[in-house]
């Protein structure tokens, strides 16, 4: 399919409201799930697999924060594909850490208030880093967003140069409706796939 970069939603900031037995659950998945990653790096530097972690890391486990770490690190040169990982997430912290990074930078005197622009936005999210979203696959038979890469997905329905596809998957993973297809366009090679599916 030629697709070139992989975000998945592992891990909302809203999954710290859970039970606290559950939300350790949960940490202890990511803990063995980095594990994993970092088991089987030689493979991922062979197949030039990059690994990025975004979201608020710094509320995470210190022993996470280092593994997730550990992984962009060991990875940070691979360029053939990329697989962002969004833990400990959610477009309105997104937004927040964007607006209130451009204040201290009027504070510090870095920036004019008259900068700010989308595109100062931009640089300044979590996922400044990431190619444009292309395609945003929506699991669990569920239809709402979520919170989740809104800031993007709204973003990309101004250019014709990228094609938004909403599907509705149902639990057999099977499509069932294209609820968005803007300005006809065809699915083409490299795209940036979103597959959303929270924990």
């Amino acid at each position: 399919m030629g697709i070139k970069e992989v975000t998945v939603y592992a891990f909302s900031i809203e999954n710290f409201k859970r039970p606290e037995e559950e939300v350790n659950t949960l940490m202890q998945l990511a803990r063995d799930k980095f594990a994993k990653l970092l088991e089987e790096k030689e493979r991922l530097n062979e197949k030039g697999v990059r690994i990025r972690v975004i979201g608020n890391i710094q509320m995470l486990p210190r022993d996470i924060q280092k593994t997730a770490a550990e992984a962009m690190l060991l990875t940070k040169d691979n360029n053939k594909s990329v697989l962002n990982v969004a833990f400990a997430y959610t477009s309105r912290d997104e937004i927040t850490h964007s607006l209130k990074t451009i204040i201290e930078g009027v504070e510090e005197n870095d920036l004019r208030a008259e900068d700010l622009n989308e595109a100062l936005i931009d640089e300044c999210l979590y996922t400044n880093k990431c190619s444009s979203v292309d395609l945003l696959v929506r699991t669990s038979g569920e239809l709402r967003f979520s919170d989740y890469l809104l800031w993007q997905v709204k973003s990309t329905n101004f250019s014709h140069e990228l094609l938004i596809i909403i599907f509705y998957f149902c639990r057999f993973h099977q499509p069932s409706s294209i609820l968005l297809m803007p300005y006809g366009q065809t699915l083409h090679s490299g795209i940036s796939l979103v597959l959303y599916s929270i924990i």
